[in-house]
């Protein structure tokens, strides 16, 4: 019997697949090279939370809010580990170096709560949604809509070829030929779509400006917590700067640090403010597919064989 479309079963599957591959890849590409622009002037005047915001998202926002309210009396830790607000004006009419994100995590400590059920609590509301909108319109942040929808059209080359997989399986079983191998490729070509397509944070793409802007943050505070931990604490802002930058392991209070540390471990709040001096990229997992070779002496399934033009393909 001649090959379906004159193209021999392994043969497609050979060329069939690795494209499947490589199209997958595709929306986490067009995510890389949205990173991709000229260098740009750092810019200089982004609050800690907003620094917060660029290195990793929602749970540094409330990192640093938490660090700065801890550093100007307005949060207390008890015995427990856990915060709780000091009796004090909660909102920014009442108290103009309040922000929002603050305010939040105040009203939220009325009773005494651990750092990290804090920061689960804050991430991903309205306040922390602002401070992204903030970026995007300053030019440091890629808006994550238009990420979002940049990923998806990227993926339309691996619908085609999964089409292209879908229509040699029909024809191939319209004459009888033999699929064996072509069927669980397909599936696992669903499985390397979902494996490779870009989480939410992966979505979150820092511009040339806004790393630019990070470095000039880093670079500043590290210099000035090797120079004097002490100095560097004592700066306006400082905790909340060097949580930001670092997470809670970068507190300058040492023992202090080590008490919200284990704290936010325990109470859920990620590991993102564990504390490292990254720039909170996501990091890519890659997974290698292979598939089998097919000879015309191997078997495959209900005894038909891999020969006969058909080669387990189609």
């Amino acid at each position: 019997m001649a090959p379906t479309w004159g193209i021999p079963g392994p043969l497609f599957l050979l060329l069939w697949f690795p494209l499947v591959v490589v199209t997958a890849l595709l929306p986490r590409l067009a995510l890389v090279t949205a990173r991709w622009g000229p260098r740009e002037a750092p810019d200089p005047t982004l609050t800690p939370q907003q620094l917060g915001a660029l290195v990793a998202g929602g749970d540094r926002v409330a990192a640093a809010s938490v660090a700065g309210l801890l550093e100007r009396g307005r949060l207390r830790m008890d015995g427990s580990r856990r915060l709780a607000t000091v009796v004090g004006p909660v909102r920014p009419e009442d108290d103009p170096g309040l922000t929002d994100v603050d305010v939040e995590i105040l009203n939220r400590a009325h009773s005494p709560r651990t750092a990290g059920w804090l920061v689960a609590g804050v991430r991903s509301s309205a306040v922390v949604t602002e401070i992204d909108e903030q970026l995007v319109a300053r030019g440091l942040l890629r808006d994550p809509a238009a990420m979002r929808a940049r990923a998806r059209w990227a993926l339309l080359p691996f619908g085609l070829v999964v089409v292209l997989g879908l229509a040699r399986l029909g024809a191939g079983m319209g004459r009888s030929a033999s699929v064996g191998f072509l069927i669980p490729l397909l599936v696992v070509a669903a499985f390397v779509a979902v494996a490779t397509y870009p989480r939410a944070r992966a979505l979150r793409v820092v511009t040339p400006r806004g790393r630019a802007t990070l470095a000039a943050a880093r670079s500043h505070a590290w210099r000035a917590r090797s120079a004097d931990p002490a100095f560097a604490g004592a700066m306006l802002g400082g905790a909340a700067l060097l949580v930001a930058i670092g997470g809670f392991a970068a507190f300058p209070d040492p023992e202090l640090a080590g008490l919200l540390t284990p704290a936010l471990v325990g109470g859920g709040g990620g590991g993102s403010d564990g504390g490292s001096w990254s720039d909170g990229g996501s990091s890519c997992s890659s997974s290698s597919c292979s598939s089998s070779s097919c000879s015309s002496s191997s078997s495959c399934s209900s005894g038909s064989s891999c020969g006969g033009g058909g080669g387990c393909g189609g």
